[in-house]
């Protein structure tokens, strides 16, 4: 990716670009019209808060996806070389398999 989507900031990712800036806001205009359809019927704060957390808890997991996908991490820096051996898991080795009993 020539262009970085977001920036990892702590445990977050904040948009740097256009492509980030109008996924956060479809995001947060998708969560903002599911709380006032679901507040529309509900009979107390609790309601709200209950049946509202699926929709925001999904919709924050798809943009820190696309922000992980997205983004330029430590392992991406031009100035610090990737440890392959690291990064992959240990069946992602070649020959891992080979070696188990």
């Amino acid at each position: 990716m020539k262009y970085p989507w977001f920036k990892r900031w702590g445990w977050f990712h904040l948009p740097v670009s256009a492509p980030g800036i109008i996924a956060t806001l479809l995001a947060l205009g998708f969560c903002a019209q599911a709380f006032v359809a679901i507040d529309r019927h509900s009979h107390s704060v609790t309601d709200t808060l209950e049946n509202v957390f699926p929709y925001l808890g999904i919709s924050f997991l798809l943009v820190d996806w696309l922000a992980g996908r997205t983004s330029r991490g430590i392992e991406h820096s031009p100035d610090r070389p990737i440890d392959r051996d690291a990064a992959l898991s240990f069946e992602g080795r070649a020959g891992a398999r080979d070696a188990r009993p």
